[in-house]
């Protein structure tokens, strides 16, 4: 649950990468957000440090059963892709309450509710292939669940820079998805998904 991951750093890092491209569009556009606004997150205590703790812990405890476990007993049975699917049908489930719970998330119209689906099922394509290509670290897709949460989903990501970051996860999901389907294994090897069910 807590292997260090082999192979895929940048990819486990990415997240911050994406924001170093967000940042200059931002600026361009006169929305470049403070540093307080990344310690801001809905429903959550302020300040950078403890919101970073609060997503590292949050995602941690998501991953260690979505991508931990449910995942590769999944793929051993269905294969990455349609595993992906169904345990993003989980997730997103999972998520549901929040539009009901937190006031940033009730007060969204429908398109904003829809472009999170959108978001969240791209990051679980990601994240199955940031699981396998780092040799099924949990602790590799918390750390990345964990920055893209603190770049996308605080104060900061409201406008542009949420939109940039997540616009990057999509296009990557997409370009997983097309490798796969083509024969590809872009998702990650088979190998994990055996040995994580024996």
């Amino acid at each position: 649950m807590v292997r260090w991951p082999r192979g895929l750093r940048w990819q486990v890092v990415s997240p911050l990468i994406f924001l170093a491209l967000a940042l200059p569009v931002a600026a361009g556009l006169g929305d470049l957000p403070s540093l307080d606004q990344f310690g801001k997150l809905s429903g959550a205590a302020s300040g950078a440090l403890g919101v970073a703790l609060v997503l590292l812990i949050n995602g941690y405890g998501e991953e260690a059963g979505w991508r931990g476990y449910a995942l590769p007993r999944l793929r051993a049975r269905f294969g990455a892709l349609r595993a992906t699917v169904y345990v993003t049908l989980g997730w997103a489930g999972w998520h549901l309450p929040l539009f009901f719970v937190l006031a940033s998330y009730a007060g969204s119209g429908p398109f904003t509710a829809i472009g999170f689906l959108v978001g969240l099922a791209a990051g679980g394509f990601v994240l199955t292939a940031v699981y396998n290509g780092t040799g099924g670290s949990v602790l590799a897709v918390a750390v990345w669940y964990a920055l893209y949460n603190l770049s996308a989903a605080t104060a900061a990501g409201e406008v542009t820079i949420g939109a940039v970051v997540t616009g990057c996860v999509i296009f990557w999901a997409i370009s997983l998805v097309q490798r796969e389907r083509a024969g590809m294994p872009a998702l990650g090897g088979d190998t994990i998904a055996v040995a994580a069910t024996r």
